[in-house]
């Protein structure tokens, strides 16, 4: 459980530093308080939530077997270059095997370069929970 609350703060902090234009001390109640759907940061949040999926699909790609880790999760750290070139992958929590077999996926990926830059920012290092479809 714990792996999975980091993933998902970990993911909502990179999808606010990529929406954001300038440091905010607002309360995090306010975070979204001045959200424009068409202002440039709804244009990078849409980025980022698209070249999530991007990853995820590119790296279930490269899975064998996945009907063999039905049910398991695994957190994995990615870094990634300007590029999209892993630079490097660890895990971070989940079910060794599965683990195993998602870090040899992701090294196998040919992940896309960010979008933008702000994207970039997000993704370079980021906790991915991955689980097989």
């Amino acid at each position: 459980m714990k792996g999975r609350i980091i993933t998902v703060v970990c993911l909502c902090i990179a999808l606010a530093s990529a929406c954001s234009t300038a440091p905010s001390h607002e309360p995090v109640d306010d975070l979204f308080a001045g959200f424009n759907p068409g202002s440039k940061a709804a244009s990078s949040h849409s980025n980022a939530v698209e070249y999530l999926s991007v990853i995820t699909q590119v790296i279930q790609s490269h899975m064998s077997e996945p009907e063999r880790f039905s049910g398991k999760t695994c957190d994995l750290k990615i870094n990634l270059d300007r590029e999209g070139k892993v630079t490097s992958v660890i895990a971070v929590d989940g079910d060794p095997p599965l683990c195993g077999a998602g870090i040899k996926a992701v090294k196998a990926a040919d992940i896309p370069a960010p979008p933008d830059e702000q994207t970039y920012q997000a993704f370079k290092v980021s906790i991915i929970e991955f689980k097989p479809l």
